[in-house]
């Protein structure tokens, strides 16, 4: 139950850490140019890679709805590492819920010119996709293991 706490507070401070991050890219009035990458602001209101513009109302719906499944079945989850992934996606999911919500859009803002620009949330959504595949995939510990009440 400790390790839980410790994972909820996890979500909360990468939220506030995209969140800050977000604020200060949102002050950026031109693109800061770090050679391999710059930090330029874009407004988007679409999802993954900028597709399917303008439907902010639906992906709050969905982030509410993934937030809403993760959490019920969180518990169901054995494996400290799948649980680690879930919050991280989680984590992911606020930090640009919260900026559709209040925003109408998500800020993104990190640019390596050969990618779409993203941002911290993005990144936390990757990275915890990866971790649950590689829990499941390769190691097969992440495994839900159900149990009923008879």
């Amino acid at each position: 139950m400790v390790k839980d706490r410790k994972l909820f507070l996890l979500i909360a401070l990468i939220v506030i850490l995209d969140q800050i991050a977000k604020y200060f890219a949102r002050q950026i009035a031109h693109p800061i140019d770090f050679g391999f990458f710059e930090f330029s602001l874009v407004k988007n209101t679409g999802s993954l890679f900028g597709m399917m513009q303008n439907l902010n109302g639906i992906f709050i719906w969905l982030s509410l709805i993934a937030i809403g499944l993760l959490l019920f079945y969180y518990p169901e989850f054995k494996n400290f590492k799948t649980k680690l992934a879930i919050s991280i996606i989680l984590s992911g999911i606020l930090g640009n819920l919260i900026d559709r919500i209040f925003l109408g859009y998500v800020t993104d803002f990190i640019n390596f010119r050969f990618w779409p620009v993203f941002n911290i949330a993005d990144s936390c959504l990757t990275v915890g996709i990866i971790l649950i595949l590689f829990s499941e995939l390769f190691q097969g510990q992440g495994r839900v293991r159900y149990t009923r009440k008879k």
